[in-house]
């Protein structure tokens, strides 16, 4: 089971708790010291007594003299030239929270479409024709996997393969197609781990469905465009896909490039704001796809390559 990821709607309330807290602390120390001497300040108006810098008059509450505690309350006003520099400070920080927690709920009403989180369902219909993919019911299955430096530069090649391949697709449809490919590749990785490991072979899928058959189109095009300095590899292709499905299911869908995420890696932001409740139902996509894929797999036709 992969990781429950921690949503970024939990880390806006995180960050927006803590941003609150320090701001009272500070409001309290900060403004504490005028609110005293404006309270003092009332209470001895109310009172009919007299308090100023030089002294505290007689006050008679309930049979009790409050004059000192109205006197230290009204020179505690002095303080608030030290404390202003706090008070400032949470000002400050009460502003930041707001913006984050209003830009937060707005990102997210546009990630819901602002109908609040209904259920996405799996694609019903092709959303792949912009990649020029072809629907087919069988994969070339390629063995071997690169080593060395051709190792380096085509497990890269093929990260950013899958990644790229997965850019303007629909979350639903990105959870579906990787959750598939994982399943599928792991099914048949067990079908075929008692062949011999240089020995290619064709993969048969009779009964996969329309929308299926252009997963396994988009999985065979992986394949081809994976490679650079070394032949195609089908072990290369289902260690990209299980590396990317950790990535989506933790951070969401891919929004961005390959390139351009390798670049922000070091800022650790996540790549789309996701409403909590919908990407539990991406989760949910995903390892239905997944399960899919596996029983595919698991039940695919092999057939050994032409020489």
């Amino acid at each position: 089971m992969l990781e429950k990821p921690l949503l970024a709607e939990d880390r806006l309330r995180r960050r927006v708790r803590i941003l609150v807290t320090a701001a009272s602390v500070l409001t309290v120390i900060g403004f504490g010291p005028i609110l005293a001497a404006l309270a003092s300040a009332a209470t001895t108006a109310a009172l009919g007594c007299r308090v100023n810098e030089a002294s505290a008059q007689q006050c008679i509450v309930l049979g009790t003299d409050i004059s000192n505690l109205l006197y230290t309350g009204f020179m505690m006003g002095w303080l608030f030239f030290l404390t202003i520099p706090l008070a400032l400070v949470a000002l400050v920080l009460w502003v930041i929270a707001a913006a984050s927690w209003v830009g937060g709920r707005r990102r997210k009403r546009g990630t819901s479409g602002g109908h609040g989180a209904e259920a996405p369902a799996a694609p019903k219909q092709s959303g792949l024709l912009e990649l020029d993919v072809h629907a087919r019911r069988d994969l070339p299955y390629y063995p071997g996997a690169p080593t060395g430096y051709s190792g380096f530069t085509d497990h890269t090649a093929m990260n950013c393969a899958v990644n790229d391949g997965l850019i303007g697709r629909a979350p639903p449809s990105q959870f579906d197609m990787t959750g598939f490919g994982v399943g599928l590749l792991d099914g048949l990785m067990q079908r075929l781990s008692d062949r011999r490991e240089d020995l290619p072979a064709v993969l048969h899928f009779e009964t996969a469905s329309d929308l299926q058959s252009e997963y396994i189109g988009w999985l065979a095009m992986m394949q081809e465009q994976g490679a650079d300095n070394a032949a195609p590899s089908t072990s290369n292709l289902h260690g990209a896909l299980h590396g990317l499905a950790l990535d989506i299911c933790k951070d969401g869908p891919v929004t961005e490039r390959f390139w351009d995420r390798a670049k922000s890696a070091p800022q650790l932001e996540v790549r789309t704001d996701v409403e909590a409740r919908n990407m539990q139902l991406f989760l949910t996509i995903f390892e239905r796809g997944r399960r899919l894929g596996l029983e595919l797999g698991q039940s695919a036709r092999i057939e050994d390559a032409q020489a």
